[in-house]
């Protein structure tokens, strides 16, 4: 509303004779019920008991027998009797003998006629209307024994005693609707209550609920029983000030309606989810600004569907309402379906700051226990897609969902894992489109990451080619092994020695070479491969070299023989660290030979011999199958790993589950 119209609506409200007239009871006791004064016609009542006595043959004492007191009101009485032809108890209403006048007994009888017109299982039965010895009129109705529900409204513990309801939200709820399905079935013959609020509402010993007090009920159809008062009848004001909807305030011409008792019905549904009623104040002015402003602050820890409710159902504007009370009712019997689903959301909530607050600590750099995280996020989960299972309109479940698979897909791929956030955002293409898109890059990101590492993989896989190295190994080895004993051979005793060591290398680089040509597919496929057969090309090169050198520098062969085990140390060395540390065997063999050859350098034959068969020895073992001594090796260093042999990796190794690490 918008600041103008607001004004002229205050100031008109408080100008207005009703409000003007009972200024001290809206401000000191805006909970009670406001009756207008009525002009009442003497005739018109001398006719209605007139006609009541004509129509109730018998004695009064013969039908109803008196045995105590059950209440008082202002102008009212309630009275225990018993109904002799039946034999059951009712209550009997009458008026005090001092507000025996015109205008209580008319109350009185209209009262009685539109509860006996409403006629539901939420109204008081009325059973008949008497007249006494004295002429005055009395109504025989069903006797209620309970509790008003304002008593009962806020006490769990009482609510839950007497009608096992866990739940007092759903039990008030529950209440309310049955009052609305009273109130429905009135506006269906054309009656509007107009003083709706919890104190005017019986609660049975058995939870039976019961509308009572149609004192201020008017009738709204033009067609309506003459005997009942008429909405274009009735005075300025009336009702309960802290209740009120505005158009109450506005006097003969306002748009008091059906839409009114709906206002008053979401007034009361205030009061259930506050605790308190919605119009408040300490001054004249605040409590009638607050109804004509209706301007309702709702606490945020009530459920959003109920906010709804309330605030259609309170809208000033009578047309923006509920559009007749049954709606009111379908939409609180919604909400209470939805009551499930809430508590599946709820739980799922807990489990949802559990996880917020394991990623917090994981952003801290604590350790967190990722199968307890995995799991409760599948909890999680599970506990917010029942709950859109059992109703879809759930936003809050939704929401809460989406931002959980968020957060922790975000973690996933934070430290990683987009395959796991892969998984996780399944299903989630429309609603999450653009966290849906990082993650395909992060997966196809991580796949290329993954095919390198194949690659890479399968260029370092010591298992491709090892029997074509350990037959080249074995031919190569034993011919390097049987070399310097081809001097025992008398054709080749005459060999100058430094021509030996040209002529040697050379022979052995024509047989590798062939032996390469030979097995080329396999040598050619991997690193290590084609490493080590480069090497032992250079290794037979540089040994070429260092007999070449010999020659063309004089230099004794003698001297370059020694040289020689020092040139095989290293390259055995160089193998030791590249590919295969138990090449280390075979060089710290050369090394000692070299020293033994400093001291008998005739024994270089023979040593040259034992060093080539421990290199091939070591050789053998190093590729052969994983048996045999083999496999002791692998035992007496177990700590140790072949730097070649880690790398050897495969998709299935690297996925484990959808986890790439």
């Amino acid at each position: 509303m918008k600041a103008d119209s607001w004004s002229v609506t205050l100031e008109r409200a408080l100008e207005s004779e009703g409000v003007m007239g009972n200024a001290e009871t809206i401000v000191r006791s805006p909970g009670s019920t406001i009756v207008p004064p009525s002009s009442v016609s003497r005739g018109r009542i001398t006719n209605y008991l007139e006609d009541l006595a004509a129509s109730t043959r018998g004695d009064v004492d013969a039908k109803l027998r008196i045995e105590g007191l059950l209440g008082e009101g202002g102008m009212g009485v309630v009275r225990l009797a018993e109904q002799r032809s039946l034999g059951r108890k009712v209550a009997l209403k009458s008026l005090k003998a001092e507000g025996r006048d015109d205008a209580a007994i008319e109350k009185l009888l209209h009262e009685a006629w539109i509860t006996g017109l409403v006629e539901h299982p939420a109204v008081v039965p009325i059973h008949d209307i008497i007249i006494d010895a004295q002429g005055h009129p009395a109504i025989v109705l069903k006797r209620i024994e309970g509790q008003p529900w304002e008593a009962l409204m806020f006490d769990a513990k009482t609510v839950k005693r007497r009608f096992g309801a866990d739940d007092l939200l759903e039990w008030n709820l529950s209440v309310l609707s049955q009052v609305a399905n009273a109130v429905a079935s009135a506006h269906s013959r054309g009656i509007i209550h107009r003083d709706l609020k919890p104190d005017n509402v019986m609660v049975g010993e058995f939870g039976e609920v019961y509308l009572v007090d149609w004192g201020l009920a008017v009738a709204i159809e033009k067609d309506a029983d003459p005997r009942l008062p008429r909405l274009r009848e009735v005075e300025p004001m009336a009702g309960t000030p802290c209740y009120m909807a505005p158009e109450m305030l506005g006097g003969r011409g306002a748009p008091i309606g059906r839409a009114t008792d709906v206002y008053l019905l979401g007034a009361v549904l205030f009061e259930i989810v506050t605790g308190m009623p919605p119009h408040t104040g300490n001054t004249l002015q605040e409590i009638i600004g607050a109804i004509v402003l209706s301007n309702i602050v709702i606490p945020d820890s009530v459920p959003p569907e109920l906010a709804r409710i309330i605030r259609r159902a309170m809208d000033p504007d009578p047309h923006a309402r509920f559009e007749n009370a049954v709606q009111l009712r379908i939409a609180v019997q919604g909400f209470l379906r939805h009551q499930g689903s809430r508590r599946l959301s709820e739980e799922a909530d807990r489990r949802h700051a559990n996880i917020e607050a394991t990623l917090a600590a994981h952003a801290r750099g604590e350790k967190i226990d990722e199968a307890t995280l995995q799991g409760t996020y599948a909890e999680c989960r599970f506990g917010y897609q029942q709950s859109l299972r059992a109703w879809p309109e759930n936003e809050s479940a939704r929401l809460s969902l989406d931002a959980l698979v968020v957060k922790v897909v975000e973690f996933e791929l934070l430290r990683g894992q987009p395959r796991v956030a892969a998984a996780m955002v399944a299903g989630y293409e429309d609603t999450l489109p653009e966290l849906v898109h990082r993650v395909e890059q992060s997966v196809r990101a991580k796949d290329a990451e993954l095919a390198k590492l194949e690659a890479l993989g399968r260029e370092l896989d010591t298992e491709t080619g090892r029997r074509t190295r350990m037959f080249l190994a074995l031919i190569v080895g034993t011919m390097w092994t049987i070399a310097p004993q081809l001097r025992r051979i008398p054709a080749l005793a005459d060999l100058p020695e430094d021509k030996a060591l040209v002529v040697l290398p050379i022979g052995f680089m024509i047989v590798g070479t062939v032996l390469f040509l030979w097995a080329r597919e396999s040598m050619l496929k991997t690193a290590i491969n084609r490493f080590l057969a480069a090497f032992i090309g250079m290794v037979l090169f540089t040994q070429l070299l260092f007999g070449w050198g010999a020659m063309a520098l004089h230099i004794p062969a003698e001297s370059i023989y020694r040289l020689v085990f020092i040139h095989w140390a290293l390259a055995a060395a160089t193998v030791a660290l590249i590919a295969q540390w138990r090449m280390f065997i075979p060089a710290l063999g050369y090394v000692i030979a070299f020293f033994v050859l400093m001291r008998y350098p005739e024994w270089r034959f023979t040593v040259s011999s034992i060093c080539h068969a421990l290199t091939t020895f070591t050789t053998y073992f190093i590729w052969a199958p994983a048996v045999g001594p083999g496999k002791v090796l692998d035992k007496l260093a177990p700590h140790r790993n072949d730097s070649m042999a880690t790398y050897r990796i495969s998709r299935d190794d690297l996925h484990r589950d959808g986890r790439d690490d």
